[in-house]
């Protein structure tokens, strides 16, 4: 049988699809816009309350839909159980009732963690080239390996959504059509994200960053405010390299304007390539990584591999936090107990950076934030972390610390030049309280 004639055999709509998923299945959807589209997500609530004991895994969800639905949620009780791997803005009310429950671990091993829990995977494809060769798209992460190495656990079905808007990217990015059980033809725009506009604020912190890039350096950053203050700022230096993730979504005019190079990555690691594991963007961001010689996706268990990351000149890895203790412990994912996102690739790209020579692992956060209610300023910058709150970076491997207020270096610092590096990067209102708390709790004399 040819290629296209298999293909065409395994066709089905999305109502077949669900079908394939039996009781005590592990369905693992796609990553953010790599998910599949709502029809199938229609399908299967149509089917959820005839299923027993399923669960459902999926990370940095992009669409709203049922599965984020408590009402909903509630009354699947013993059917399905929602086991997110990242907590965003649509699914982080399954966190507040309780009826999300964490499944992630660090982008590194996400393809093995697939690889290991899924029965049922569906994600997102472009149509088949002239080899019967499927491309994975602007979202690589864990599809292509979590396919491959699911198959020699215990992975049953695999299923594609084959969207002809999807782009195709270079780089670890081709299935054959014969990894798949079936495919589901159904055309959909991607999810497009505009990009942030920088406050005053941002400005401040992406200036202490920029004051720590260098010509030749290889640069790992997402986005948000502070991101686009750091590429505005980057117009005077030359020869960057980019080695992130997610591709910033100002990639475009920075290789455009000549600042990211790539070319003083070493000879057999990508030079001359920008290297990521997935893009979000704007339909012109889409458009730019299509089919882009200079632009690979790879496996985040590749890109987010610390022995590769470490290997990048002068690698810059910039990251933000929810808090950071006196002594350098960052926490990126939640408070308490409650998630707000997820470790991601943020320890990967810290512990890369670390050890890349003449690298820095930067962590952004803002001094203090005014507390809505009351009006009262709430330090970031805390000598307690809330009980229960995680730990995403140990204070063994923090680097820099940055506020609107300067920088904190805590790289080989005892942790009595830590608490005062801390302080004095903490809001103005705030350092006298945190300086008494600092010697009550024993960690100044």
């Amino acid at each position: 049988m040819n290629w296209q004639k298999e293909y065409k055999s395994r066709f089905m709509s999305f109502e077949d699809a669900v079908k394939l998923i039996q009781d005590g299945d592990t369905v693992q959807i796609g990553f953010g816009p790599g998910a599949p589209s709502a029809p199938f997500f229609d399908a299967f609530l149509e089917r959820a309350d005839t299923l027993k004991n399923a669960r459902v895994m999926d990370a940095m969800p992009t669409r709203k839909m049922w599965l984020y639905d408590p009402e909903i949620m509630e009354k699947l009780k013993g059917h399905i159980t929602y086991a997110p791997m990242f907590a965003t803005a649509f699914n982080r009310n399954m966190f507040k009732t309780g009826l999300a429950k964490f499944s992630g671990g660090i982008a590194d091993y996400s393809d093995t963690r697939v690889a290991k829990a899924a029965d049922y995977f569906i994600f997102q494809v472009t149509p088949p080239n002239a080899h019967g060769m499927v491309n994975v798209g602007t979202c690589c992460m864990f599809h292509k390996n979590a396919t491959i190495l699911g198959r020699k656990n215990h992975l049953r079905t695999v299923i594609a959504q084959v969207n002809d808007q999807m782009p195709v990217v270079n780089g670890d990015t081709w299935l054959p059509i014969s990894a798949f059980d079936g495919f589901v033809e159904y055309s959909e725009p991607l999810p497009e994200y505009g990009r942030a506009t920088p406050d005053e604020f941002s400005k401040i912190i992406g200036g202490h960053v920029l004051n720590l890039i260098e010509d030749g350096c290889t640069i790992q950053m997402g986005a948000g405010t502070i991101t686009e203050a750091v590429i505005a700022g980057l117009d005077s230096f030359k020869n960057l390299g980019c080695h992130s993730e997610m591709f910033p979504m100002g990639l475009q005019e920075l290789v455009e304007k000549g600042v990211i190079t790539n070319v003083n990555k070493p000879a057999h690691l990508h030079r001359g390539k920008s290297i990521a594991a997935f893009c979000l963007g704007s339909r012109a961001m889409y458009d730019y990584v299509a089919e882009n010689p200079d632009v690979e996706l790879y496996s985040s268990g590749y890109t987010n591999s610390v022995a590769l990351i470490s290997q990048m000149p002068k690698m810059r890895s910039i990251n933000q936090a929810i808090f950071v203790d006196l002594t350098g412990q960052i926490c990126a994912e939640g408070v308490g107990h409650e998630m707000i996102s997820g470790p991601g690739g943020q320890l990967d790209f810290q512990m890369g950076a670390w050890f890349s020579e003449g690298g820095i692992a930067m962590t952004l956060i803002a001094a203090g934030k005014k507390d809505k209610k009351t009006g009262e300023i709430r330090s970031s910058i805390v000598t307690n972390l809330p009980v229960g709150t995680p730990i995403t970076v140990s204070r063994n491997v923090t680097d820099r610390i940055i506020t609107e207020y300067g920088v904190a270096e805590l790289r080989d610092k005892t942790l009595e030049q830590r608490v005062h590096a801390m302080i004095a990067i903490a809001h103005p209102d705030l350092r006298d309280k945190l300086l008494f708390e600092a010697k009550k709790a024993g960690l100044l004399n």
